[in-house]
């Protein structure tokens, strides 16, 4: 549930700050460059924060068949 909260505070700074960015880059056109890579950098960040919560829920499943995959290697060792 507490994670649920932290993805709505985040999806809402980045929309503030795209929003801000597309606001900025309308009322000052020289400065356009800039604040598309802020939006860049927010929505990558948004995108960063999403994309990992899987695979770090996959992590400890694949990395117990590892240690076991390396145990029994050791156990079958001629060394």
């Amino acid at each position: 549930m507490l994670t649920r909260h932290k993805d709505s505070f985040l999806l809402i700074v980045l929309m503030m700050l795209v929003g801000g960015s597309l606001c900025l880059a309308i009322i000052d056109p020289c400065f356009r460059p800039a604040f598309a890579d802020l939006a860049k950098v927010g929505i990558s960040g948004f995108l960063g924060w999403m994309m990992p919560r899987n695979e770090m829920q996959q992590i400890p499943q694949s990395s117990n068949s590892l240690l076991e995959h390396h145990t029994n290697a050791r156990e079958h060792s001629i060394y």
